[in-house]
């Protein structure tokens, strides 16, 4: 590596530490509140409550996936992006806002017919305000990102965060059932989208003709993926509601909850970060191999042990946090944990296409999974709410393993250099979990609470002592990089 080479990787990883670092400041303070409200709201609300908003939130995302059109990921990769198609796109996202809801509004009666149940109407109607106010921020936010602003939108994620757990926690303790979980999501997107666009006032501008065939020609794959992927990846909820009804749908929508919070909190705002470094570096394959390796990293070193960890402890912590009325949901809570790990590992391959111009290839991988995962869940809900999280595990393999294979090929991405970068945390998660295994065959009957927070502290301090044992070297490595960012700058 040359000294050119060299300096330009160490300022690289610099920018990367600092993303990170502002992003995991921003998910993790939220974290801890969205973990303590949703103990709380649980145990105030019923499993029907949570299948109602469950059932309308599947038609709402669907909706929202079609009207975005993937406008906010062609702000951040466009090559040739300027404020006049920052205008323009703005002004195509904010017509597909307005479509957005008067079509949601128009599918809240059959979504109740569909499901059986009249309650997801109003529902439904309520939600559809959520599109507009994501079509206002969606070009705003790509501009951030594309210019690395991550503080900025870290800010605005804990922003988010507090309004919807603080709306979502009154109204459940005032009585206000389902609706409290409807007012969280409305008013915390709401504030999201004040925030954002009034940092990035676009404006309007006159669709030009090449634009609209940019935009098209990108957008039909994004969306087509993005549709595909959010019918498999759901698919399993409508199921659970239509064949098992809506207290099953609830018990398995709050295990699926807590299986991917860390994903969602730590795991999704790495691959926010990806599609920004990626798409700088879209012309340099060894670029965007290096940055996808350290990333990977990063991700699997943060989010395994902790997806694994939850189901060790499913039990306890559903019995202790919940009471006995939600241990139907303790053996899907298991299972998700177990198919997590492979999801986070996922997570940094559909941006990396995208960077790449390969959102085709992307769109046939989440076609084909559209097909297989559906039909997976269809045939294990015969053994209920467990039976659709097993499939996660079984099938979920054959969607990742084609993407992986597409990107390892374009940036000449080896198997072995992969390893070399998740290997560490897959040990050190494997010895944890062995651990605290051995552990609780000692504790035998003790209290939950007691077996809990020793499961807790002996599975972190198992994880820990692994790493500095085995990989002492990369401890070093990610101590390096964590200097770069003890005080990172904001701009806003």
């Amino acid at each position: 590596m040359t000294p050119a080479v060299a300096v330009s990787a160490l300022r690289s990883g610099e920018s990367l530490a600092r993303a990170l670092a502002w992003t995991a400041i921003g998910r993790w303070s939220s974290q801890a509140l969205t973990w303590a409200t949703t103990l709380i709201v649980a145990r105030v609300l019923s499993p029907v409550d949570y299948g109602i908003v469950g059932m309308a939130t599947f038609v709402q995302g669907a909706v929202a996936l079609v009207s975005e059109f993937g406008i906010g990921a062609a702000a951040i990769t466009a090559r040739d992006f300027d404020e006049s198609l920052a205008r323009q796109l703005n002004t195509v996202s904010l017509c597909l806002g307005l479509i957005g809801t008067v079509g949601l509004l128009l599918l809240a009666p059959p979504t109740s017919l569909l499901f059986a149940e009249p309650r997801a109407t109003p529902v439904l109607a309520a939600l559809s305000v959520t599109l507009f106010l994501s079509a206002l921020r969606a070009v705003p936010d790509g501009v951030l990102q594309r210019q690395q602003r991550f503080g900025t939108l870290a800010m605005i994620d804990v922003c988010r965060a507090l309004v919807q757990s603080g709306v979502t926690l009154a109204l459940a303790l005032y009585g206000a059932g389902y609706w409290s979980l409807v007012a969280g999501i409305i008013l915390g997107q709401g504030a999201s989208a004040v925030l954002t666009a009034g940092l990035i006032p676009l404006g309007v501008e006159r669709v030009g003709g090449l634009v609209a065939r940019r935009t098209l020609s990108f957008s039909i794959d994004v969306v087509g993926s993005r549709a595909a992927w959010y019918w498999y990846s759901n698919a399993d909820f409508m199921i659970a509601g239509r064949i098992l009804g809506p207290a099953a749908l609830g018990a398995y929508s709050l295990a699926w909850i807590i299986a991917n919070i860390p994903i969602d909190r730590i795991g999704n705002v790495v691959a926010r970060v990806a599609l920004s470094f990626f798409s700088a570096v879209q012309r340099d394959a060894s670029a965007l191999r290096r940055e996808l390796l350290r990333l990977s990293e990063v991700l699997s070193v943060v989010t395994l042990p902790v997806c694994l960890g939850l189901a060790v402890v499913a039990e306890d912590l559903i019995q202790l946090g919940l009471g006995d009325k939600w241990s139907s949901a303790v053996t899907p809570l298991q299972l998700l944990c177990a198919y997590a790990p492979i999801r986070v590992l996922m997570l940094l391959f559909p941006p990396a296409l995208m960077a790449l111009g390969a959102q085709r290839a992307l769109l046939w991988s989440n076609v084909s999974a559209a097909v297989i995962m559906p039909l997976g869940f269809l045939a294990a809900s015969h053994w209920g709410t467990s039976g659709i999280a097993a499939a996660w595990v079984a099938l979920y393999p054959f969607v990742a393993i084609p993407q992986y294979l597409k990107v390892s090929r374009a940036i000449q991405l080896t198997l072995r250099d992969y390893i070399g970068a998740v290997g560490p945390a897959i040990v050190s998660t494997a010895v944890m979990t062995m651990a605290v295994t051995a552990i609780d065959s000692v504790l035998g009957s003790r209290s939950r609470a007691v077996i809990l927070g020793v499961d807790v502290l002996s599975g972190a301090a198992a994880y820990v002592a692994c790493f500095l044992v085995l990989f002492r070297a990369r401890v070093s490595r990610v101590t390096t990089m964590l200097r770069a960012f003890r005080t990172p700058q904001v701009s806003v």
